[in-house]
């Protein structure tokens, strides 16, 4: 894997190379942080783009990322992209549309999916089923802006009303703290769900039932699993993968 090139030469306009072989080779460029380019499957990746001699892989360096001007950034053909946490996305983004390479990832996109909001809108644009939510921002409820009622067993918001179990999410689609209420009839508290660590992904709180107000957040209706968190990880038309998690 090459590393991306530091001199003024190699910055310039981009252009096909060619390989010892004589063949025509285009460049492409990954542009992510650090823990991602070396992960092991990006590096399984790009070592068989490379053996194939087709392509010339520049690796993107993150201080170069975070810290260079989009102009000293190595010009490729093509460009695979794409953020995680402390990566410079609208920059990223003014490097495409000034240069221009082929984008294997929309990153305009990449905006919408860092939002959970807008990605149900975007499923309602394309006519895409998705489960019933209630999206309360609670600084228009504490402007009284908004309507919010809560009891131990349901919230309303405005005229939607929303009965437990459901579960609740950030905004931020970067912020994993999903948290499940339940109704007294099932035992009432709240299983707080994160990034796993070790073996848990989830922790029971019992006592916790009234919901987070400090943002925004969406409630959708919670499918009741008998206590077991079931992900669904492929959706195609006509097959979907599950599988129970702890």
């Amino acid at each position: 894997m090459l590393d991306a090139p530091r001199d003024a030469d190699d910055r310039g306009a981009r252009s096909c190379g060619s390989s010892s072989s004589g063949l025509i080779q285009l460049s492409i460029g990954v542009c992510a942080m650090k823990a991602k380019t070396h992960s092991k499957p990006m590096r399984a990746i790009l070592s068989r783009l490379e053996r194939s001699l087709e392509f010339r892989i520049v690796v993107f360096d993150e201080q170069m990322i975070l810290e260079e001007d989009i102009t000293t950034w190595p010009r490729v053909d093509c460009l695979i992209c794409f953020y995680s946490t402390g990566f410079p996305l609208d920059k990223a983004i003014g490097y495409v549309k000034r240069f221009r390479p082929i984008l294997l990832n929309d990153l305009e996109q990449q905006r919408i999916i860092r939002d959970r909001v807008l990605v149900y809108k975007q499923l309602q644009r394309h006519g895409i089923p998705h489960p019933p939510y209630v999206v309360v921002d609670y600084e228009r409820v504490s402007r009284g802006e908004a309507h919010f009622e809560e009891g131990y067993d349901y919230i309303v918001f405005n005229d939607k009303r929303l009965n437990k179990p459901f579960i609740e999410k950030p905004r931020d689609a970067d912020n994993h703290d999903n948290w499940i209420y339940y109704p007294k009839n099932a035992g009432g508290g709240c299983k707080k769900l994160y990034r796993k660590q070790q073996n848990s992904s989830s922790s029971y709180c019992p006592d916790v039932h009234s919901v987070r107000k400090d943002g925004t957040y969406i409630y959708e209706e919670f499918l009741s699993t008998f206590g077991t968190d079931v992900k669904v990880r492929l959706t195609p038309v006509s097959f979907s993968r599950r599988y129970a998690s702890r």
